[in-house]
């Protein structure tokens, strides 16, 4: 009887050791997904905006909603947050190097 007893306490101790580990697993790959998603959003805005700076469009301080009427860009959402992104974001070209106010 003890036998099944230590045979039963060792296979729940494993089971609650994998359920941990894939868990956190799956955590990690989340926050990795979402940390690639913001990546993808902000290189779009990006080059977005570098292409309307060399093609002339575009000149000094200007906002998303510049890029959205100049370049024929769609509203972007956020991928985390699932809402739309400000209107009033402030993007400047220096030194061929595009960067948020």
């Amino acid at each position: 009887m003890e036998n099944k007893k230590g045979m039963s306490f060792f296979i729940w101790f494993i089971v609650g050791i994998l359920l941990v580990i894939v868990l956190v697993s799956g955590y990690k790959a989340h926050q990795i997904h979402q940390e690639r998603q913001l990546r993808v959003m902000n290189q779009l805005i990006k080059e977005t905006a570098r292409d309307c700076y060399l093609r002339g469009y575009c000149q000094g301080e200007i906002t998303l909603s510049v890029l959205y009427n100049r370049m024929d860009l769609e509203r972007i959402i956020n991928p985390v947050t699932r809402e739309y992104l400000s209107d009033d974001m402030c993007i400047n070209y220096i030194e061929d190097e595009i960067i948020f106010c």
